[in-house]
């Protein structure tokens, strides 16, 4: 049981990590904007605008 947990927990880092990652490529300033990356209304702001693409296409 421990192992298993031990490996979810891996994967979880893991992913967290990639999605840091992706997150600084696609919008460089996004941490500076939301300290909580993963509170609603910066997930509802991803969902809504899930690249940099999108917020320019809508700015007009």
């Amino acid at each position: 049981m421990s192992r298993q947990q031990e490996i979810i927990t891996n994967m979880y880092v893991e992913a967290k990590l990639q999605f840091h990652t992706l997150l600084d490529q696609v919008f460089p300033e996004y941490r500076k904007v939301f300290g909580d990356l993963y509170s609603r209304v910066s997930l509802l702001i991803l969902k809504e605008y899930p690249t940099s693409e999108e917020v320019y296409s809508r700015r007009k």
